[in-house]
């Protein structure tokens, strides 16, 4: 089996699946392109990483 391209599903665009390019995964959450860019808005605000807001989004201690 050729491995170029091997798991590079995630931001592949197909003509019937439009939104597969706009995913970003956050060590193993899969966010859209929005959510990605307004999570990196607010760590840079509030001067924290993405993964320890994502934590206090859910509630993880």
């Amino acid at each position: 089996m050729d491995k170029k391209g091997f798991g590079t599903n995630v931001g592949r665009e197909n003509p019937k699946n439009k939104t597969a390019a706009k995913k970003t995964v956050l060590k193993g959450i899969r966010v859209s392109e929005k959510a990605h860019k307004k999570l990196r808005l607010q760590s840079a605000k509030e001067d924290k990483s993405i993964r320890e807001i994502i934590d206090e989004m859910l509630e993880i201690k």
